[in-house]
């Protein structure tokens, strides 16, 4: 039940397209991602992930549009309380489903290419994450002219539990204060992130009240 609501929580929160855009700009290191405008952040309709997709995770959809291109970039965010070794194996069936929905959402024929998915981690488990995000490296080694058989899926991971206390603090970003929540080092530092965020959210009502 614990694990339910904190997902609930996060989800909550990243309803809010300011938490999308802290994640992507303060923990996916990627320098093509400045490139966007974060302003074209949509969250994608339920119809757009199955019933058995929503009901199997805690899951979040995003897109956004990029630059000259006719296609967003579809973001998925999951949320992750305990260490799951399958997990690889999952997020390349969540990205098969949200691309499939979203090629019949729109009647896409499937005969050009299809809209890139970017799948997130938010790990917030004790145990720390020791399996390889990447799903190739799950499977058996075979001969070299064998490789090219082997799926090549990759999600990025954020491991909460094992960001750097002292380095949050010096981000300018909302969601690495909101990680100082899981990190506290005693009360005065707790009032202190209070105190910040409240002056970071003095103008956004909605996310303030989330």
């Amino acid at each position: 039940m614990a694990q339910r609501a904190s997902d609930a929580s996060y989800k909550l929160l990243f309803s809010h397209p300011e938490m999308v855009s802290a994640l992507l700009s303060g923990f996916i290191p990627a320098s093509w991602l400045k490139q966007l405008n974060f302003k074209s952040l949509r969250l994608l309709s339920g119809s757009l992930v199955s019933y058995r997709l929503r009901q199997s995770h805690a899951d979040m959809v995003w897109q956004i549009k990029v630059p000259g291109y006719d296609l967003p970039l579809i973001i998925h965010i999951e949320f992750q309380r305990s260490f799951d070794p399958q997990m690889p194996l999952r997020v390349l069936g969540y990205s098969v489903h949200i691309v499939k929905s979203y090629l019949r959402q729109h009647r896409h024929s499937g005969k050009s290419k299809w809209p890139p998915v970017l799948s997130i981690v938010l790990y917030n488990g004790q145990r720390p994450w020791k399996a390889s995000t990447n799903i190739s490296a799950h499977f058996k080694p075979m001969p070299a002219t064998m490789l090219k058989i082997t799926p090549k899926h990759r999600f990025h991971m954020i491991d909460i539990r094992r960001q750097n206390r002292q380095h949050l603090a010096k981000l300018d970003n909302i969601l690495a204060q909101l990680m100082r929540f899981e990190l506290p080092d005693g009360p005065d530092e707790m009032g202190d992130i209070l105190l910040l965020l409240k002056q970071k959210l003095l103008t956004n009502h909605p996310l303030r009240r989330t």
